[in-house]
């Protein structure tokens, strides 16, 4: 699988084309193998998101919340839950990503800035199993000072 990865992070799509490339399956993203809730799926622990924010101040980190509205998830996170968010100390939020078309990258830009959170971007890059050019999104460097600086309050 570390072939098929090529130096990304392994991860269910590296699982998928690995059964794909032996000849097991056509499609591994079925019930019958590691789909949500397939015989072959290990399911995530999923931590509440304002523990998880409490967790990374209390280690003295900053938390950013990474693409709320990608097109390929399958939660989006709404105006009133970033405020909620925010409230719970949430510092920042993936606004310049990939999978948020320019319309939803503008509107979290625009609510950032009403709840105060800094407007970070990524390219998400994972290898070459996307479509994605690394650094084809990024943080602006001010912005990542002020989140270096913000860490541990």
């Amino acid at each position: 699988m570390e072939a098929i990865a090529a130096g990304a992070p392994l991860g269910r799509p590296h699982v998928a084309a690995a059964l794909v490339a032996s000849g097991v399956t056509d499609n591994a993203f079925t019930p019958d193998w590691i789909a949500d809730g397939g015989r072959a799926d290990v399911p995530k622990h999923v931590l509440a998101t304002t523990e998880a924010i409490a967790l990374v101040r209390a280690a003295g980190g900053t938390a950013v919340l990474a693409h709320p509205r990608s097109v390929k998830r399958r939660a989006e996170v709404t105006d009133a839950q970033l405020a909620r968010l925010a409230e719970a100390g949430l510092a920042g939020v993936e606004a310049e990503h990939p999978e948020q078309p320019a319309e939803v990258r503008q509107r979290l830009r625009s609510v950032a800035a009403e709840l105060g959170l800094a407007v970070t971007g990524s390219s998400d890059f994972h290898g070459d199993r996307k479509p994605v050019r690394l650094g084809e999104f990024t943080t602006d460097p001010e912005v990542l000072a002020a989140l270096r600086d913000q860490a541990g309050r």
